[in-house]
């Protein structure tokens, strides 16, 4: 398969964030992938590949995973990613409804973000074993 996604990197807070960004931006449909730690974003480029013709898909490396920059020095609890993930989406997609897929702990960061911040969106937590996913690389 031939990866469909731009690189892109946004400024949050002190962090330089990487993203994949690919697909049918307008189709209504945003699906906001978080991968497990410490595991890259690129991870979601086979599945991007996939359904990128049906929707909007952004893959995010938080704090200190994959290509993101991690210049805030603290533990990175659940709850900092779920605020950092607040900001990225607020920056990229403002104001849109969209759905998180969340894997392994990019799934519990997302059942964080879902609990604090009641926005348009919708939630699916995918955690098999990482050997599950490996075949989409």
């Amino acid at each position: 398969m031939t990866a469909t996604y731009q690189d892109k990197y946004i400024d949050v807070g002190k962090n330089k964030i990487h993203y994949l960004d690919s697909g049918a931006v307008d189709s209504g449909k945003t699906l906001v992938m978080l991968s497990g730690w410490p595991v890259s974003c690129r991870l979601f480029a086979g599945l991007i590949d996939i359904i990128a013709s049906k929707c909007r898909c952004i893959a995010v490396d938080l704090p200190g995973w994959g290509e993101s920059t991690d210049c805030d020095k603290v533990f990175h609890s659940v709850e900092y990613n779920a605020d950092l993930l607040d900001k990225f989406i607020t920056k990229v997609i403002p104001g849109q409804i969209f759905t998180i897929l969340g894997y392994s702990t990019g799934g519990v960061i997302g059942v964080m973000y879902a609990h604090k911040y009641k926005s348009n969106k919708s939630l699916m937590v995918y955690s098999p074993p990482l050997s599950a996913l490996q075949f989409m690389e």
